[in-house]
Formats: structure tokens, C-alpha cells, sequence
């Protein structure tokens, strides 16, 4: 019976092959910053006055929010614009940081993914135009650089459709993965 475990691939984030790349991911850095300035922030504003035996062993053990409405009041839902331009920066986000030689059930996957966006995306007539793509012309997932081309390509037929201007294709690298040159987009991280 074949693994369904991951076998990692050379484009891979979670590889240890992917060290270079991994260096150097803007997201993946951005992220793990943000997570730890939050956590001691939170760690900060709900320390009690201890000893310090107390403040060590305090400090350790992640607690919960009392308060169920630490989140609210709630802002209001995405529209369609807030959740299609949110959307467009996943995706695009996504096929930047896609395998440069993608496995076949990481392509598999991939096609699975784009074709459930086209189902359950609570935009209709959104997710209508996508499935047609699809059709129209499947997504290229033989690598990160044709998968975001691809992405490129339908949303520039859709800036096109709402009278706004196209991307220029052969950039989507420096806009959604590398940023451009001399910009400091993720100054905590070292480039390459």
C-alpha cells in the first residue's frame, strides 16, 4: 500500500531541503515575528506581581482569555472587493511559495484545491467565472512559476472586466514572494 505520509520536495517549506528558500520566506518569518511580539505582549499584560519563582513558571504556561468577547464587537463581513482582493493575495501568495518541481500529489492537490474554490467560494458569480476558467483552460501546476502565471492571467481578465488595469505577468515573483529590489519588505530576515 503506497504512504500517505508527506514526502517532501526540494520547494517544499516544511523540507529540510528547503533551508535556503526557508531563509529567506518573507511569510513564513513575518509570521513567526508577529506570533512571538504577540505572546509576550500577552505575557506581559496578564503576568501577575509574583516572586520570581512564581513569574517563571507563570510565564510558561500559556492561559486562556477570561473574557469569551475579547474579540468583539466584530467588524462588519468582507464584501465581495475586501474578500476578492484578500483572496487574489492568497492565491498568489500561495503559487509564489509553490514547489519549483512539484511531486504529483502535490499537483493533484493543488488541482483539487483550485477546483473546490470554485464550489464552496461564498462569492457566486465569482466562483462561477473560475470554474469556467478552469475549463476553459486548467491551471498549469508543473511548477510555482507556471501556476503563477496562471493565476496572473485569470486575474488580469478579471481587472480587465472591472475596468482596472492589468498586472505585468512577468513580475509576480518580486510582488508576491521576493518584493523588489533595494525594498525592505522583510527587514528581520536575511535575503540571498
Amino acid at each position: 500500500m503506497p504512504s500517505t505520509e508527506h514526502s517532501p520536495s526540494p520547494g517544499d517549506p516544511h523540507s529540510s531541503t528547503h533551508s535556503k528558500t526557508q531563509k529567506s520566506c518573507g511569510v513564513c518569518s513575518d509570521f513567526r515575528t508577529l506570533r512571538r511580539k504577540q505572546a509576550k505582549e500577552y505575557r506581559k499584560s496578564k503576568a501577575p506581581a509574583t516572586t520570581t519563582a512564581d513569574a517563571v513558571t507563570t510565564a510558561s504556561v500559556p492561559t486562556q482569555p477570561k473574557n469569551s468577547d475579547a474579540y468583539a464587537p466584530f467588524p462588519c463581513p468582507p464584501d465581495s472587493g475586501t474578500l476578492g482582493s484578500s483572496t487574489w493575495t492568497f492565491l498568489h501568495t500561495m503559487a509564489a511559495y509553490y514547489p519549483e518541481n512539484p511531486s504529483v500529489a502535490e499537483q493533484y492537490s493543488m488541482r483539487n484545491l483550485i477546483s473546490a474554490l470554485g464550489r464552496f467560494y461564498p462569492c457566486g458569480y465569482c466562483a462561477e467565472h473560475l470554474k469556467g476558467e478552469v475549463l476553459r483552460r486548467p491551471p498549469d501546476v508543473s511548477s510555482n512559476r507556471a501556476l503563477s502565471q496562471w493565476f496572473c492571467e485569470v486575474h488580469n481578465e478579471v481587472n480587465e472586466r472591472q475596468g482596472k488595469p492589468r498586472f505585468d505577468c512577468t513580475k509576480v515573483f518580486e510582488r508576491w514572494r521576493d518584493g523588489s529590489a533595494g525594498s525592505e519588505c522583510f527587514p528581520d530576515i536575511a535575503h540571498e
